[in-house]
């Protein structure tokens, strides 16, 4: 059954901010010790709710499914331990605005380079952009050396403190992905590998003989996703083999980035070449054909987050709804796992993750701006530089902890419970012998 064109975005995917242009430079609200964070749009949900956690309050109407949200009050250890006294001193307000892993990093060693905020206050909606600054800190899928900005000098990266203790791997969690296909696609496949994956990189379609191998079979495939900007993109591309600093062809909705079903985005399926969507939530509402006219039956599959993907294959999959999308095999390896006793329990499977059946994932980095608690936030006495990042690191993995204990899905590992590493983004995966 085809999913209904006006699905609600709750349901399908996280939320994508809308982007204001011509904003005014600096926030129209005095902030307390700003902290400006951009990057991965695959780990928002994350660092929304560990904001949630350090006792900060959003802006109202706010939530992790926007691109754009802001958060103000003073930190508590209420829930987090181990925080550092700086944190725990005064208040402080917290702009973040995630536009893509590569472009975080662009913004961190480009640091005349502006992000669309949200300010703290009555002037702005929800997830909308009210104006421009520098950033602060960058979070990345992939890391520095991946992206087109590798230039020197190299980055500082915050590492978690398990990771500092085990030597295991880098960053501050690891953020698994996976590849998903509209309704039109579950009709006629289930799987993909690493070969279609190339050639639908190179063309941007593929007919479906390229999965039952008989010429017979010229219904076509077609991919869409995200921009080059994305750590999602470059890991996906890395894993196939395709160099990441090459074009690939893709498809959206009538041929925009917006978000789909809104002006401009509501049509068929349209070729965009080399373009994408600045939002895996985007990519995912997609799949899930908003804006989509019912008359177009295009088949089409992209590569998300296990975060993003949770609207549309909990719901395909497991829970009886109505029909989304589906999860596909990658290489033989299931990313969900068939909930046991007749249950319609979600969950992904975070120990083929662990173990090394599923290698579709990166470690998620948290960069520094090279102006990082200097002229970006206007220098404030070592709170940003000396305790904010540290702090917030300590924040997220306690909400990854979280989630393997009694939230579901759990869509981020923390590193310390992986049993696999990789030396370099999109490498093999090696063992890890403490």
């Amino acid at each position: 059954m085809k999913l209904n064109k006006t699905f609600t975005a709750l349901v399908i995917g996280l939320a994508s901010a809308a982007v204001t242009q011509a904003l005014p430079p600096g926030p129209l609200v005095t902030p307390n010790n700003p902290v400006f964070i951009s990057g991965s749009t695959a780990f928002r949900a994350q660092v929304y709710q560990g904001l949630l956690d350090l006792g900060l309050t959003n802006q109202p109407g706010d939530s992790s499914g926007n691109n754009i949200f802001t958060f103000g009050g003073t930190p508590t250890n209420n829930k987090v331990a181990g925080l550092p006294a700086g944190l725990l001193s005064g208040p402080c307000t917290v702009y973040c605005s995630f536009d893509g892993s590569a472009q975080g990093v662009n913004e961190c060693v480009n640091t005349s380079l502006a992000q669309n905020f949200e300010d703290l206050g009555p002037t702005a909606a929800a997830g909308t952009a009210t104006f421009t600054h520098a950033s602060d800190l960058a979070f990345s899928d992939v890391s520095q050396s991946s992206t087109a900005y590798p230039s020197s000098p190299a980055l500082n990266e915050l590492v978690a403190s398990i990771a500092q203790s085990s030597h295991l791997g880098t960053g501050i969690a690891v953020q698994p992905f996976l590849w998903a296909g509209n309704t039109n696609a579950s009709n006629i496949i289930s799987t993909i590998n690493d070969g279609q994956i190339f050639d639908l990189f190179k063309l941007g379609q593929l007919p479906l003989s390229y999965w039952t191998g008989n010429p017979g079979d010229t219904n076509v495939i077609k991919l869409t996703g995200r921009d080059n900007t994305s750590g999602t993109r470059i890991t996906s591309q890395q894993l196939a083999a395709w160099n990441a600093a090459l074009p690939i062809n893709q498809w959206t909705v009538d041929g925009g980035v917006g978000t789909p079903n809104t002006a401009g985005n509501t049509g068929p399926w349209t070729a965009v070449a080399n373009s994408g969507y600045g939002s895996g939530g985007n990519v995912a509402k997609a799949l899930g054909e908003l804006g989509v006219p019912t008359s177009d039956t295009s088949a089409v599959v992209g590569y998300i987050s296990f975060a993003d993907a949770k609207g549309l294959v909990d719901t395909a999959a497991l829970n009886g709804g109505t029909v989304a999308g589906i999860a596909l095999t990658y290489n033989n390896v299931n990313p969900i796992l068939t909930p046991a006793g007749g249950t319609n329990v979600f969950a992904y499977n975070i120990a083929a993750v662990e173990n090394g059946p599923w290698f579709d994932w990166s470690y998620e980095h948290l960069y520094e701006s090279l102006n990082y608690g200097n002229a970006v936030s206007g220098g404030n006495g070592g709170f940003v530089d000396a305790s904010f990042g540290p702090g917030l690191v300590l924040a997220v993995d306690y909400e990854i902890g979280l989630q393997g204990v009694s939230v579901f899905p759990q869509t981020a590992i923390l590193i310390n419970n992986m049993n696999v590493k990789r030396t370099t983004d999109g490498g093999p995966l090696l063992p890890f012998v403490p």
